[in-house]
């Protein structure tokens, strides 16, 4: 039998098959695994806006992809409900290696429901949640008679969150914390606004409508879940030994945020000297009483139903829960046929006037036109319609679908308006290929630059700027951050 080659004699000796040619077995020997609890500095319940921290093994091979933070949670307070994304209990995360602070991620729910939405990660709706209980609760099935309240005896921890985008997107993923000095994650929890208040839960009408005070939480039983490893002989450490003398550090790249928030009008600015400035994310909160929202999100509100979604199915005849016909504006393609709803602070509206979430004159409203300026060269080089933000959007996420199905869920739940300035596969693949900003404070920009007359002009805006750091780890656990 022959072969046909295509290509010149001189380059088939070097030729490099591809994996999916190549027979071969990769072995690593004396691993063994283990998960251990790790207790938080307190065990005290906790309310909105009070932290605990949890320190982390200091002599371990840990796999930050399954560090999780276990906890159990309750509603206090007439028919309050639990949010659609449990990460959002917590606003902000800091990480600190040695007593230096190494990553703190401002507005941890928005950036978490923000990544979402976009297709970065999948929420498990078994202990992270991914849509509000209405009526029946996602842990017993039980009918939610009045709060969303479950017990704090027995140890119980039903909910399971992620440690943040650190330890999420690290590279290595396996770190050996014995070249690092402690590490110390400290949880900071969230505002009441979180925690969704409906007038009541019998009709679509009050759920989405509001209570006249705003239901509290709770959180205890708190830890950390740390998945480690160890090898039994020292060939891996005598590996890291030998780096740390050729280089004189060991390396490890992670994704950081920046984030800004404003109210806009027009324009907002912020400003980075990051050394690999990655992608520029803007999106928006109602800060008024305007649709979708009862209140500003910082407000007493209800549950806020996703748009194209059957949410009316608990009107009318209730028959607990069961979908008894479509309803007006739900759709009946992938997702649709059932009740999602949100918690006001997750909702990202596009900073446009009612008249362009409603059906009526969703499509006669003028589109307001937006643009990302970084040291006032545009981005796109376009004024983007709203609508265009859409397509423009999910290609810098690098995504194939969005956690949309219809434009208008889009505009009026999980509007973003991104641009990427890196090479796709960069974090995978471990290049530093961002917008070096070292030289200069750069400047950026996010304007309305035309059809004012359709935007809002006092909602709350988000910037998130994603750039890629690196954790320099020298001789006597010394360390360094480049961002």
């Amino acid at each position: 039998m022959s072969m046909y080659h295509n290509h010149p004699q001189a380059e088939r000796g070097s030729m490099t098959y591809p994996q999916s040619m190549a027979y071969y077995v990769k072995s690593l020997e004396s691993l063994t695994t283990g998960n251990f609890k790790i207790p938080a500095t307190t065990n005290s319940e906790l309310i909105a806006h009070q932290q605990f921290s949890v320190l982390l093994p200091t002599a371990a091979l840990i796999d930050t992809r399954g560090l999780r933070l276990n906890f159990q949670a309750k509603v206090e307070g007439h028919k309050g409900r639990l949010p659609n994304n449990m990460s959002a209990l917590f606003s902000s995360i800091d990480v600190n290696i040695g007593g230096i602070n190494v990553s703190s991620i401002q507005e941890n729910g928005v950036l978490d429901q923000t990544l979402v939405n976009w297709g970065q990660k999948v929420k498990d709706p078994v202990v992270e949640k991914d849509s509000i209980s209405a009526k029946s609760s996602s842990v017993d099935l039980e009918t939610i008679a009045n709060a969303e309240d479950y017990t704090f005896d027995n140890d119980k921890a039903y909910f399971s969150v992620p440690l943040g985008q650190f330890f999420e997107t690290i590279s290595p993923s396996v770190i050996a914390t014995n070249y690092m000095p402690q590490i110390e994650v400290v949880f900071h929890l969230a505002s009441n606004s979180i925690i969704a208040s409906p007038k009541n839960t019998d009709t679509f009408a009050n759920i989405i409508d509001v209570h006249s005070a705003q239901s509290t939480y709770k959180i205890k039983n708190y830890h950390v879940i740390c998945p480690v490893m160890s090898i039994a002989n020292n060939d891996y450490d005598a590996l890291l030994q030998q780096t740390l003398m050729s280089r004189g550090s060991l390396e490890l790249m992670f994704r950081n945020w920046e984030t800004f928030s404003d109210i806009f009008s027009a324009t907002t600015r912020a400003s980075s000297s990051a050394s690999s400035l990655d992608l520029l994310v803007a999106t928006f909160r109602r800060n008024s009483a305007t649709a979708p929202l009862t209140n500003a999100y910082t407000g007493i509100n209800g549950l806020i139903a996703v748009k194209g979604k059957n949410n009316q199915c608990l009107a009318g005849v209730d028959t607990g829960n069961q979908v008894t016909g479509l309803v007006t504006g739900a759709l009946t393609n992938e997702g649709n046929n059932q009740s999602e709803f949100i918690a006001a602070p997750l909702c990202f509206t596009a900073p446009v006037i009612a008249n362009a979430l409603s059906g009526a004159t969703f499509q006669s409203t003028a589109e307001p036109k937006f643009q990302w300026k970084i040291n006032g060269t545009p981005q796109p080089s376009f004024a983007a319609q709203l609508s265009e933000w859409y397509t423009l959007s999910r290609d810098a996420w690098g995504s194939k679908k969005s956690k949309c199905t219809n434009l208008n869920e889009f505009y009026s739940n999980r509007f973003c308006a991104a641009v990427r300035l890196n090479l796709k596969e960069s974090q995978n693949q471990r290049i530093v290929s961002g917008l070096d900003l070292r030289q200069s404070n750069s400047s950026l920009n996010f304007d309305l630059v035309q059809n004012n007359a359709s935007a809002t002009s006092n909602d709350n805006v988000i910037l998130l700027l994603a750039n890629t750091s690196r954790l320099v780890v020298g001789e006597g656990k010394q360390i360094n951050v480049i961002n």
